[in-house]
């Protein structure tokens, strides 16, 4: 009876130590994204208004969006022809970005890379945007 308890023992000793130590985090998803990224255009296809479709380019300007991505997920977001900037933290799977503006929602977009210079975002507007309903596709590339 005694080899039992001590067999048991054992075993509770081996599978609660090996559960105590640190528990892995997963795949790091943004470290792929950390850098300067600037987007040229946006398209947007299926918005309510069909006069909100379209492509459009940032001509003259060098960029239409500009963001910054931290280690941290941290990120800071510019609009070309702007001041204003936007701060806020991104998060990522294996193929979904979510990005918190600051004392702000969440919006939930898909991406893909092309190449380690070059990703593409795709993401819905919501009814209460500015173009509800609209699918831009934004391609960044890395400065």
């Amino acid at each position: 009876m005694k080899k039992i308890l001590n067999l048991v023992l054992a075993l509770v000793i081996t599978l609660t130590s090996s559960s105590c130590g640190d528990d892995d985090e997963g795949p790091d998803f943004i470290t792929p994204f950390v850098g300067t990224w600037q987007a040229n255009s946006l398209t947007a296809t299926g918005c309510n208004n069909s006069e909100d479709n379209g492509t459009f380019t940032c001509d003259p300007e060098p960029y239409c969006l500009q963001i910054t991505i931290e280690s941290d997920g941290s990120y800071t977001l510019m609009e070309a022809g702007s001041q204003t900037t936007e701060t806020g933290s991104i998060s990522a799977t294996a193929t979904r970005l979510n990005i918190c503006e600051n004392g702000s929602d969440c919006d939930d977009a898909q991406y893909s890379f092309n190449g380690s210079n070059s990703f593409t975002v795709i993401i819905t507007d919501d009814a209460d945007s500015d173009t509800p309903g609209c699918t831009n596709t934004l391609t960044f590339t890395k400065q």
